[in-house]
């Protein structure tokens, strides 16, 4: 019998990926991912032994000055006249440290037929190359995912080292990042605080409640809707 949780190979790219593909949502993909109309499943799951974190620099999520920011910009957090912000990753929990803690979101599921596609529109949404980079934000692994009916691999994008990464933030120095990126009138894409406030906005909907994010989203969602709300 296979032990689920024995370490897997990576997911095949393009024409060797021909079977399902089953991806751990945790961040963003739970608010709007690739395909959303080509999904077979989407069940709540877990992942344990990890710890979501906002760690990642992004460009992507931050506004410009012409956006007028609801904070003011953070040393070091700035490219141009635009804020750099913060995304979402997932690290495992080093030894000593609760091996219990988990990270809830979402296991989804695409059909054969559009996984080759979905998995490239992924690896070019998290800036992931074929080859791996140097400068990737994150590592495409398979890790074991667990669920009420058991643990499923699923494919994962997990933080990795290097010039976007930023570990060990403070949770006040979070909030000011993320209240420096977000423009006063929201726009489409969700960026800075309120690509937190999505994130637990779409776990709220499954009734999970994760405490550190729930800590941050009470720091910075009273300043973004008084600014908001012409208060």
């Amino acid at each position: 019998m296979v032990d689920p949780r024995a370490p897997r190979p990576l997911l095949p790219r393009g024409p060797a990926l021909t079977g399902t593909l089953q991806v751990f949502a945790y961040g963003s993909l739970m608010v709007d991912p690739p395909r959303a109309d080509a999904l077979e499943e989407v069940t709540p799951a877990w992942l344990t032994g990890w710890r979501r974190a906002f760690e990642k620099r992004s460009l992507t999520r931050g506004c410009t000055e012409a956006d007028a920011p609801l904070g003011p910009a953070v040393e070091g957090w700035t490219d141009g006249r635009r804020r750099v912000s913060l995304c979402l990753g997932v690290h495992e929990v080093q030894a000593g440290a609760v091996r219990g803690e988990r990270v809830h979101g979402l296991l989804l599921r695409w059909p054969a037929a559009v996984a080759r596609e979905v998995r490239t529109l992924l690896d070019r949404r998290e800036g992931v190359g074929d080859p791996p980079r140097p400068t990737d934000g994150y590592t495409a692994t398979v890790l074991p995912i667990d669920r009420e009916e058991g643990t499923w691999p699923g494919l994962t994008y997990v933080s990795r080292p290097g010039p976007w990464h930023a570990p060990d933030l403070d949770e006040t120095t979070v909030a000011a990042i993320l209240l420096a990126a977000t423009p006063r009138v929201r726009g489409e894409r969700a960026l800075g605080a309120d690509y937190l406030l999505d994130t637990v906005a779409a776990l709220a909907s499954r009734q999970v409640v994760d405490p550190g994010l729930e800590a941050l989203a009470a720091r910075v969602r009273p300043v973004v809707e008084a600014a908001r709300s012409g208060a």
